[in-house]
Formats: structure tokens, C-alpha cells, sequence
């Protein structure tokens, strides 16, 4: 059984989604702080006329060492309309935009203030629109020991859901806690991901890539999944 562990970022990119469509149990990190500086966990970039641009969920003490399942997000005013707004702004004339909106648009009505919640409606609504077949787990649900800042947390986790095989991404921040050494003596596997970043139709100009999924959604529809699967260019 394949494992693939990650933070529940807001409309994560389309890396994000390749590791989530190539596993069998994907366990989402609630339980590892929140980062001080600027993060995915709360931000994502778009495509705007004028180029790529941030939407940045607003949080409240972001400073305060939390685990990111504790994270609230602040009140400011409107804020999840003007989201809404700015995404209708950026992409109604996109093909597939009418199709994919409702998801997202469904996903904002909750009054749950909680981070974590909000970005993991947000993701289970996308997953189910690209077809994905994992089990999406919390951490924080399997574990009450919090993270630990090496490999041994990430291998309770990916034992208590019965995985033999760990899907990693190649960065350094997931490469940070890999000691193959360490997952081997627990039969268990390290696989990395294999992913290409697809170059596809996009509105506003020349492409960019490492956009929120939703761009990739707005504009290709029912051929995302393969696109994000695709190892070409």
C-alpha cells in the first residue's frame, strides 16, 4: 500500500495532486507547526491579466508556534468574497470556469474558521473532481504524539495505515526527513516522485507554471488528471 503525507496547503499546485493521484492513502499533516514566514499552507499563486499573483488566506497568530490543525483564520472583513471575486475576475472567460467554480465557490460558504478545515474541504473537493481514489486521513486523527522533526513521526504515520511504500517528494523540504536507512528496518519502501510540470493553454499571455490547480482546471476541464500525470512536457 502506497502513503503520501503532505500539509493541507490552500488550492495546492499540481505537484500537490500528482503525489495525491499516484497513492493509496494519502495523510494529510495537520500536526506539524505552522511556518512563521510566508508559506503554502495560506497562500497560493494565480494567473491575473497582469501576470501571477498571490491569494493569501488571512490567519490569525501566525506567530504563535501552532500546529497547523489549530490555525484560525482571522476575520477580516469580506475576505472570502473578494477571493471568490477575484477568481471570477481572473478566469470567467476561461473554457471550463462555470464547470469548476460551483467546487470552489461551495467550499467558502462554511462559517468553520479553522485553517485546516477550510483547506482540506477546498482539497477533497478538487480530488473528487480529478477522480482521485486515495483515502484521505489527518495526522493529528492517527497520532497524538505531534511531529518529532525527523523520519520517525512520518513512519508511525505511514504504519498505522498499514503502508509498505512511501511516496516523497524530491524537494528539500520533504528530502529533509527521508532516511531510507531508517524507513527500510520498518519494510517500508521510499519512492519519489516522478512529476513534470505540464505546459498547457492558458489565459492572460505566456505560460506559467506552479499555479494553484484551479488554473489548470478552469482551463483544460476533464483533461487535467491526465495532464497531471503525464511525465511529458
Amino acid at each position: 500500500m502506497r502513503v503520501a503525507i503532505h500539509q493541507p496547503n490552500f488550492l495546492p499546485w499540481l505537484g500537490f495532486f500528482h503525489k495525491l493521484l499516484n497513492c493509496d492513502v494519502f495523510i494529510f499533516l495537520d500536526d506539524v507547526q505552522f511556518p512563521r514566514g510566508r508559506c503554502f499552507t495560506s497562500r497560493v499563486a494565480i494567473k491575473s491579466p497582469s501576470g501571477s499573483a498571490w491569494l493569501t488566506e488571512p490567519v490569525k497568530g501566525k506567530g504563535d508556534l501552532l500546529p497547523i490543525k489549530d490555525v484560525t483564520l482571522a476575520n477580516e472583513r469580506n475576505w472570502k468574497r473578494k477571493h471568490l471575486k477575484t477568481l471570477e475576475f481572473d478566469y470567467k472567460k476561461a473554457p471550463h470556469f462555470i464547470e469548476y467554480f460551483p467546487l470552489i465557490h461551495q467550499a467558502y460558504q462554511t462559517e468553520d474558521d479553522n485553517l485546516s478545515n477550510f483547506n482540506i474541504n477546498l482539497i477533497t473537493n478538487l480530488a473528487q473532481s480529478l477522480s482521485a481514489s486515495a483515502r484521505l486521513v489527518r495526522a493529528s486523527e492517527l497520532s497524538k504524539a505531534g511531529f518529532s522533526g525527523s523520519a520517525n513521526h512520518l513512519i508511525e504515520l505511514i504504519k498505522l495505515v498499514g503502508g509498505t511504500e512511501y511516496l516523497t517528494g524530491t524537494g528539500k523540504g520533504s528530502q529533509r526527513y527521508i532516511d531510507e536507512a531508517a524507513f527500510g528496518r520498518e519494510g517500508i519502501k521510499v519512492i519519489c516522485q516522478s512529476f513534470v510540470h505540464p505546459v498547457y493553454p492558458q489565459l492572460w499571455g505566456d505560460f506559467i507554471p506552479k499555479l494553484s490547480v484551479v488554473d489548470l482546471l478552469f482551463n483544460c476541464g476533464a483533461e487535467a488528471r491526465e495532464m497531471i500525470l503525464s511525465n511529458k512536457e
